[in-house]
């Protein structure tokens, strides 16, 4: 939700919101899904969105790297932050995508 209203007060009307969640992706389908304590934002974000070229499409989490940077970065945050470049911590990500070389998540045990 606050994506979209981010986006509609910049003026930025094309917008493709991109979730791993599919929760989120059945949410634009189908309202029903939507938890009674946001309704209310949630009818007024669309009333945004309907003024927007949009798309919402579902990504599993490893599918983009970067988005996964910049998540794990926006989580420590406590306000908002706009970047008009790539910040450095996401680079290697972004070029590793655009020259079409594969990420891969490892763990230890």
């Amino acid at each position: 939700m606050r994506a979209i209203e981010i986006a509609f007060a910049k003026y930025w009307l094309n917008l493709w919101l991109e979730t791993y969640s599919s929760l989120v992706v059945h949410a634009f389908q189908s309202s029903n899904l939507i938890p009674c304590q946001v309704t209310s934002r949630w009818n007024n974000v669309m009333i945004l969105h309907r003024n927007m070229d949009y798309i919402v499409t579902h990504i599993y989490r490893k599918g983009n790297h970067v988005a996964d940077c910049l998540t794990n970065y926006g989580i420590t945050l406590n306000s908002y932050v706009y970047w008009y470049d790539i910040p450095l911590f996401a680079k290697k990500s972004y070029v590793k995508k655009k020259i079409g070389l594969p990420s891969f998540g490892f763990s230890s045990f």
